[in-house]
């Protein structure tokens, strides 16, 4: 929260960017804004389709969560090189406080930017086939859970039968 008082940060709330640049983006008035780092506050939306395309080697996430939401650890797509994310498909969002799992997760995301850095690595996102292997594991996990019930939950995509994109385990796992 402090950081968003900060002289050098500029928070847009009632208006929206209109265009992301190589460098940045353009303001709401079409000022281009050169910035490291764009950081979306989006609110939280359970289908975890983008709100806004986000487009990677030939394809956009917003059309591959539409039709399979997966990601890895509920932090990065694969296919998606440098994309970070919070609470994305299979992440461990289940029960509990949202801020210890935030803690989470900016860490580990953190450490995955130093060595980035550290070893001059130019992009990353998980193997496809990675997680498709963890996806694996949490839907046989979660079938086992009270969470497969036949309800409807936005853990399933707010289907009766849909398929439950939870971490497969405990918050301590």
């Amino acid at each position: 929260m402090e950081a968003l008082i900060c002289p050098n940060v500029t928070v847009y709330q009632t208006s929206a960017l209109e265009k992301i640049t190589e460098q940045g983006f353009l303001d709401p008035d079409g000022k281009e804004e050169k910035v490291d780092a764009i950081i979306l506050a989006t609110g939280f939306n359970t289908s975890w389709v983008p709100r806004l395309p986000i487009i990677s080697n030939g394809s956009d996430l917003q059309d591959v969560y539409t039709k399979r939401p997966i990601s890895y650890l509920g932090i990065a797509a694969p296919g998606t090189p440098n994309y970070f994310t919070f609470f994305g498909p299979y992440g461990p969002l289940g029960t509990g406080s949202a801020i210890p799992l935030i803690e989470a997760f900016t860490t580990y995301i953190i450490k995955i930017i130093k060595k980035m850095q550290v070893e001059d690595i130019k992009s990353i996102s998980p193997k496809q086939h990675v997680a498709d292997e963890f996806a694996e594991h949490a839907e046989l996990f979660n079938r086992r859970t009270v969470w497969d019930s036949p309800c409807r939950s936005w853990y399933k995509g707010g289907k009766i039968d849909g398929r439950v994109l939870l971490y497969p385990g405990s918050r301590v796992q």
